[in-house]
């Protein structure tokens, strides 16, 4: 989801080469993008014809490891500008061949994300979304997880793909997310990320409260220790935030997902000369119990 933190990140030098790659190779799949956005578009509600502004494939931004190993590919594969039948422009980028789409409507989509939200759900935006949702064609497993309305009057909805009945808490997220005004219903961005990783379809063995007794004893035998005699702190303590998640989560340097629990809190610290911390979250086997990084301080 849009307003949904990182989990992790990389470090190391930076070094960036641009290398031109087309998207599918050819202009037919070039053709095939236009269209696609065309159709969503009309599915989405935008009234009239919409035209092609421009259209080229983009160049990927290559990071490379000291060994000379490619890390990272960055960037879009293609993107392009259409117009519709009133003058709006809009923008789309297309990722990992072209299943991955970020789709907005003129400066909008970069002014996105409020502080204070409240549901919709049962109100006729949720017909609205659903509605669009049906527009993509998507065959993948959903559901509606997310449909609140911002201060600005800005709507958000999410889809997160399913496997096995549960969603993937990677971000960003697999699914389908949605921003429209609510008092008009006018679209405003549409993302999907579809490149879904394999999954281990073994169930889960901790329920929520074991996931939570998990997390308390590691806080206990772990980060307390550690924040009073290493640290010197004078005392450490947490307060559970959010809703604990159970998904699935592809750890670095494994090639399938598995399930673990999500858990969000705060973290707060008395360090002697100041009260410190903030937002955190633990990632918990839910086979094992065992936590995914071994810091859980901001």
């Amino acid at each position: 989801m849009r307003n949904s933190k990182g989990l992790y990140g990389e470090a190391g030098r930076v070094v960036m080469l641009a290398v031109a790659l087309l998207p599918a190779a050819t202009a037919a799949s070039g053709q095939e993008a236009v269209e696609r956005v065309k159709a969503l578009l009309a599915g989405f509600g935008v009234p009239g014809r919409v035209r092609l502004q421009s259209y080229g494939a983009s160049p990927r931004l290559i990071r490379p490891g000291s060994n000379g190993t490619i890390l990272q590919q960055n960037g879009p594969s293609a993107s392009l500008v259409v117009t519709d039948a009133k003058g709006n422009a809009y923008t789309a980028y297309f990722f990992d061949s072209n299943q991955s789409l970020i789709l907005h409507r003129g400066p909008e989509h970069g002014m996105l994300g409020g502080m204070k939200f409240q549901s919709l759900l049962g109100t006729e935006s949720e017909r609205l979304v659903r509605g669009w949702l049906k527009a993509v064609g998507t065959k993948e497993p959903t559901r509606l997880t997310v449909l609140t309305q911002d201060e600005t009057g800005v709507g958000h909805a999410f889809f997160p793909i399913l496997r096995n009945g549960y969603p993937f808490i990677s971000h960003p997220r697999h699914g389908y997310d949605f921003a429209f005004r609510v008092k008009t219903g006018e679209f405003i961005s549409f993302e999907s990320r579809e490149q879904t990783p394999p999954v281990d379809p073994a169930p889960p063995k901790l329920n929520k409260a074991a996931a939570l007794a998990a997390f308390k004893n590691y806080w206990d035998t772990k980060v307390t220790p550690e924040a009073v005699n290493v640290r010197h702190w004078k005392r450490v303590w947490y307060t559970l935030k959010g809703e604990s998640e159970l998904g699935y989560y592809l750890p670095e340097g494994k090639t399938t997902a598995t399930l673990y629990w999500r858990i969000p809190f705060d973290s707060m610290r008395d360090v002697g000369y100041a009260i410190q911390g903030g937002d955190s979250a633990i990632l918990l086997d839910a086979a094992t119990g065992e936590p995914l990084k071994l810091s859980v301080m901001p």
